[in-house]
């Protein structure tokens, strides 16, 4: 039996447009969760998860409150959330830790530390201005995740991937164009 693969996609300024043209270019079916933090005011997110929604042939969730993660799903965070594991099932919970950035990825990526080693997990790091997201990164790294940072080619701000490379030299840096083909592949 393989393990359960999760993947997790932090992003901020340009990120909703890498993050349209991801989904809208996944197969009609993955065997994987995708579970997106995207810097965007409360106000907004709920349209952008519907447009989502509307053009992804994946279900797409809005995740706010304890939201069970299943393979074959898209979640966008609304608020900063973690990962939890409860009687071997792995759910998005509302995060009591207090960040700058909303939707945190640093938040949602150090969470995923505690899912290994039961859980094949791919981090990827888009564009976005600052650092959010860095420090998680190399955290998710350290305990095995595949991880990936955005090139600096293909980033609208080049802030958080650079600064995740800064941390890890070793880091994986691809294109957007990339990331699209390894995400239908995975």
């Amino acid at each position: 039996m393989s393990k359960e693969k999760i993947v997790i996609v932090g992003a901020s300024t340009g990120g909703p447009g890498h993050l349209r043209k991801i989904l809208l270019s996944l197969p009609a079916q993955i065997d994987y969760a995708l579970v997106i933090a995207q810097h965007m005011n409360s106000n907004i997110v709920e349209s952008f998860a519907t447009q989502m929604q509307e053009n992804s042939s994946l279900p797409v969730f809005l995740a706010r409150e304890k939201c069970k993660i299943e393979a074959g799903n898209i979640y966008i965070c609304a608020i900063s959330m973690e990962f939890i594991r409860l009687n071997n099932q792995i759910y998005l919970i509302e995060s009591k830790q207090q960040d700058i950035y909303s939707p945190s990825v640093n938040i949602l990526f150090h969470s995923a530390t505690n899912l290994f080693p039961n859980i094949i997990l791919i981090a990827i790091l888009l564009t976005g201005i600052g650092e959010d997201g860095a420090e998680g990164l190399l955290d998710l790294y350290v305990r095995g995740a595949h991880c990936i940072a955005e090139s600096q080619e293909s980033a609208i701000v080049y802030g958080m991937p650079k600064q995740a490379l800064t941390l890890n030299k070793q880091l994986e840096i691809m294109h957007l164009e990339k990331i699209v083909e390894y995400l239908k592949n995975v």
